[in-house]
């Protein structure tokens, strides 16, 4: 059974829904029928029963009755059976998971990382401990967030998208995907409230970050705006600075505005072509293609290496700390994260479909897929380890005792190039791939 169709069922057979109402309504019925006919059976004549009910039923009443009951029981075993798996909340949260997972759907899961923080947020954005003033003439997050301010005390799963002036709350900053996240299609005029929440901090964060919400009083989030030059002060500066840059020679009193400095420009642009068109019969690494006029460089072959970089060379060298193959691990663990590549496609550990049958699908298949990347990652950190040990211990010139890594070192040597030149290594690191298989036998 698909996603969808789970959520379509719950909500049937949800509290408010018309299996409940069935429900509900089949227990009343039972418990009135069966209070009324207790003690009869099946032998129960047709007066007596008649006579229980007042005239007001037929002798097939018991049938009914029988009905009811499993029906009422039929209904409480599937509302046990929900509540056994953690209740209706608990499934619609693990159905909206996997639904955000397979339709890059991440907003609808950012409340329940920023929910243990809400309280913070809500005392630092509503007791006057943070001021927000905006930039420029836009406050539709500011807006957003007084609204929310006014509903953060509400334990309801909705609020109103009016604001206290009747108007609706404009959300159109947000992306399609928070939109679709805080607006229920079924319940017009109401936002999910957790989602519009998290909307809207996450909003304000970054307008803090590009600076179009500043703090008042802050340093770090100040408003730019404030401290710009006066034009005045601007006006006493501007020659000294003009000077100071290059952009106007001392002594100069021309006006300085656009059409002055796109003049500056275009004759700067002007010198620096005829210079570049002066020299270009004895620039040998310059080339124009006759037929296209397209300039190139030619490829810049270094003289050698010059002695100061010998020197830094060996300075970095005696510096530089012994790095243990665990340790390389845990750093490229720390930078890459090829961890990750480990997780679970989703944040169950299993699908189910339908076919006739409810089956577990595991996602063996998909494991299988990412164990393989992995492996292939993990070749490429052997060979850039493998290359970099060699290279370390041709530049020391290390005697290694009699042990598998003498061997492992002999084989890689007789393999990788001895060039210890600063060079791109690239090439030394696909030998090094192809290498590994030998290695492991050794």
């Amino acid at each position: 059974m698909g996603t969808t169709a789970r959520c379509t069922v719950l909500k049937h057979i949800d509290e408010g829904g018309p299996a409940q109402e069935a429900l509900t309504k089949a227990a009343a019925m039972t418990a009135e029928a069966r209070q009324a006919l207790e003690g009869l059976d099946e032998e129960a004549s047709v007066d007596e029963v008649a006579t229980r009910l007042e005239g007001r039923v037929s002798p097939a009443v018991l049938s009914l009755v029988k009905a009811q009951v499993v029906q009422a029981g039929g209904f409480g075993t599937v509302t046990r059976a929900v509540e056994g798996f953690g209740g209706f909340a608990k499934q619609y949260e693990q159905i909206e998971k996997v639904s955000a997972h397979h339709g890059n759907f991440w907003e609808v899961l950012l409340y329940g990382q920023i929910g243990r923080d809400r309280a913070v947020m809500f005392d630092l954005a509503g007791n006057d401990k943070l001021k927000f003033t905006a930039t420029s003439e836009d406050s539709r997050i500011l807006d957003a967030l007084a609204h929310a301010q006014r509903y953060h005390a509400a334990h309801g799963e909705y609020i109103t998208t009016f604001n206290e002036e009747g108007e609706e709350v404009d959300i159109s900053f947000a992306t399609q995907n928070w939109r679709k996240a805080v607006v229920d299609k079924t319940r017009a005029g109401l936002f999910v409230r957790k989602h519009f929440e998290a909307m809207v901090f996450t909003a304000l964060a970054e307008e803090l970050r590009t600076g179009d919400i500043a703090v008042v009083g802050s340093e770090e989030y100040a408003d730019w705006s404030e401290q710009l030059l006066v034009w005045e002060v601007v006006q006493e500066t501007l020659g000294s600075y003009l000077v100071e840059v290059g952009l106007a020679e001392p002594g100069e009193s021309a006006e300085f505005d656009a059409k002055f400095f796109r003049l500056q420009l275009e004759d700067k642009l002007r010198s620096a072509a005829a210079a570049a068109d002066a020299g270009y019969p004895e620039n040998d690494g310059l080339v124009i293609d006759p037929e296209t006029g397209i300039p190139s460089l030619k490829a810049f072959r270094a003289d050698g290496q010059r002695p100061s970089a010998k020197r830094l060379e060996q300075e970095i060298k005696a510096r530089m700390p012994e790095r243990s193959l665990m340790g390389i691990v845990a750093r490229t663990v720390y930078w890459v994260e090829w961890w990750r590549r480990f997780g679970p496609p989703s944040g169950l550990a299993s699908a189910v479909v339908s076919r006739g049958l409810e089956d577990h699908a595991g996602f063996a298949s998909h494991a299988a897929r990412l164990t393989e990347t992995t492996v292939e990652a993990f070749r490429q950190v052997l060979a850039c380890i493998l290359v970099v040990a060699v290279r370390a211990l041709r530049m020391r010139a290390a005697e290694l005792p009699d042990i598998p890594a003498r061997a492992a070192y002999e084989l890689a040597a007789e393999q990788l190039p001895a060039d210890l030149e600063d060079r791109s290594l690239t090439e030394d690191v696909y030998s090094a791939v192809n290498l590994l298989p030998r290695l492991a036998v050794i």
